[in-house]
């Protein structure tokens, strides 16, 4: 099956997640994660991204960006294929390094201090530090002016999105903010957690395979809610719950058959053109045609529905 597409609407906050095979911890050293960061602005210099901030854990790299109006793809790509590609070679490896592809999720522009709270408070809540300022592995102490942001981090701009003056009050304010949520659990809709079973939920509404963009996340304790994407640019169409024999019912009424006719093996005109319209109208209300035939008497899956 063709894998669904990523949706991130141009000027939304993203939250991407990026994880090693296995849990594996492969940013083992202040090198691997500077070297990160520099293919990191160097991959998103071609695009219309905005990078906001990151945690780079050992085993996960979390990052925060404005989406531009061209795909995340365009620069994640060649940004983990380059990243993996060194870190097997410092470290004697071969093979996959990150699992699956990139997870992402759309923040509203109104959280985006919550979500970076969360990002920086990746190393307290893995117990390596006390205090989000003194870990080195997030955009927190760039952000605060405890050392020198990277060239492509406006600070002054990331702390206006997030409510905060670009002065050393605001900085002191948006540290303060941070650290108050310092002792707060793991919440797994920050990450998109639950996206499997919203499409296998979607699925199950519309009938077919409808693609998921990026599923919008409130705030903590809110569930994340997934916009529904037609394929190939048809219209949504969710799934009608009834009872399939009135359908069939109905179909044969209007093709002057009965219904136990409509579901044998015949094949004569007026009886493909009952199954024709069952399929139709149950294709109108989101019912797909294996569902239609898994519904009917035995034969008619396989002789007597119109191809």
């Amino acid at each position: 099956m063709a894998r669904l597409r990523r949706v991130a609407a141009p000027g939304t906050v993203q939250h991407v997640i990026a994880r090693f095979v296995n849990r594996e911890f492969r940013l083992r050293s202040a090198a691997a994660r500077a070297d990160y960061l520099v293919r990191f602005a160097r991959a998103l210099g071609g695009s219309d991204w905005t990078p906001v901030s990151f945690a780079l854990m050992s085993s996960h790299v979390h990052l925060a960006l404005v989406a531009g109006a061209g795909p995340a793809s365009a620069w994640m790509k060649p940004l983990h294929t380059g990243v993996a590609a060194a870190l097997n070679r410092d470290q004697r490896r071969l093979g996959p390094v990150f699992a699956e592809r990139p997870r992402n999720v759309t923040i509203p522009a109104d959280r985006t201090a919550y979500l970076l709270a969360y990002l920086h408070n990746n190393p307290v809540r893995a117990g390596l530090v006390r205090d989000p300022a003194d870990s080195a592995w997030t955009a927190h102490r760039a952000l605060i002016g405890e050392e020198p942001p990277p060239p492509w981090l406006d600070v002054a701009r990331v702390l206006g999105a997030c409510g905060f003056e670009a002065t050393s009050a605001g900085q002191i304010a948006f540290h303060e903010f941070v650290r108050a949520r310092s002792a707060e659990s793991r919440d797994g809709a920050w990450s998109g957690d639950g996206a499997g079973e919203a499409r296998a939920e979607v699925r199950r509404q519309v009938g077919r395979a409808a693609e998921l963009g990026s599923p919008s996340r409130a705030g903590a304790g809110d569930r994340p809610r997934w916009e529904i994407f037609a394929p190939a640019g048809a219209a949504v169409v969710r799934r009608w719950p009834g009872d399939l024999a009135l359908l069939r019912a109905v179909a044969a009424r209007a093709a002057g058959v009965t219904p136990e006719a409509l579901a044998g093996r015949d094949r004569t005109r007026s009886l493909v053109e009952g199954r024709r319209l069952v399929v139709l109208a149950g294709g109108m209300l989101g019912r797909g045609v294996g569902e239609l035939a898994d519904a009917a008497d035995d034969g008619w899956h396989t002789r007597g529905i119109p191809g």
